[in-house]
Parts: structure tokens; sequence; C-alpha cells
């Protein structure tokens, strides 16, 4: 997957990283306010990718591409993507041995898979939200 190309305005120049969510997401939002409640060793900037200004900050191609996988970026400029935002976000976070096991080679590929299959099927687990079938709303039209 290419290296996502957005403007400036999109992050937060104070973060230690950045992390692109979609906020009709059930579980994406579970995530996040779990993340937010814990005293956390790094500062995230949390950019929900389904608000309308964010969607034409982006453009209709780049939301479908964040729409299919995790995107982070570090304060540096460097994109993770899928279960390596993950690993990347957790390993920030002091999540050390899981992710050291995760990254272990059969658990590497497994946990790979795991993502895949989730990051795909993940609109249908988000019954009543904007995405159905496979297919989300681009600024409240589908």
């Amino acid at each position: 997957m290419p290296t996502p190309r957005l403007p400036q305005e999109v992050f937060c120049a104070q973060a230690d990283l950045s992390l692109f969510f979609d906020g009709q997401c059930p579980l994406c939002r579970r995530e996040i306010h779990w993340l937010q409640q814990k005293n956390l060793p790094v500062h995230i900037a949390y950019i929900d990718i389904s608000t309308e200004d964010v969607q034409q900050t982006l453009g209709i191609d780049q939301y479908q591409a964040m729409m299919r996988v995790l995107h982070v970026q570090d304060a540096k400029g460097n994109w993770y993507l899928g279960m390596d935002a993950s690993r990347y976000l957790y390993r920030q976070l002091g999540y050390t041995t899981w992710i050291a096991l995760s990254e272990l080679p059969l658990l590497r590929q497994l946990c790979n898979l795991a993502y895949a299959i989730f990051a795909r099927i993940r609109p249908y687990l988000s019954l009543g939200s904007r995405c159905t079938q496979g297919s989300c709303r681009w600024g409240g039209k589908k």
C-alpha cells in the first residue's frame, strides 16, 4: 500500500504519533475510549476519519484507503499500516512483551492474517453504522 500523502493540517504537531480511526465503528470507538482513559507514556493525536472535514482534507481515495486498514504516523512522518500500525502503537505504549511475541516468525504471519481478516470484515461488525455490505459512505453519501 502506498504511503499516504496528507496535508499537514490533519496532524497534531505536538503529538508523538497520530492515530487515524473510524469514529463510526463501535469497536474502533471502544478501543479509542480505552486508550484515552489510560495514563499513556506518549501523546497521541486521535484523528477521526469519519468526520466530513477530515474526509474533505483526505480526499476520497485516501479516505477509502484509510478505511481499509489502521494508519498510524509517528512524529517523524513515518507511516505504519495494518498490523504493523497496531504493533507500533502498542510498542510505544509499553506492551513490548506482547509485541515481541506477535513478531515471532509463525505468530507474525498468524497475527498479520488475523488482522487482514478482521480489517476485511470490520464493516460488517459495525452493524448500524454507515458501513454496510463492505462499502462505507463518503460524506454522508454512498
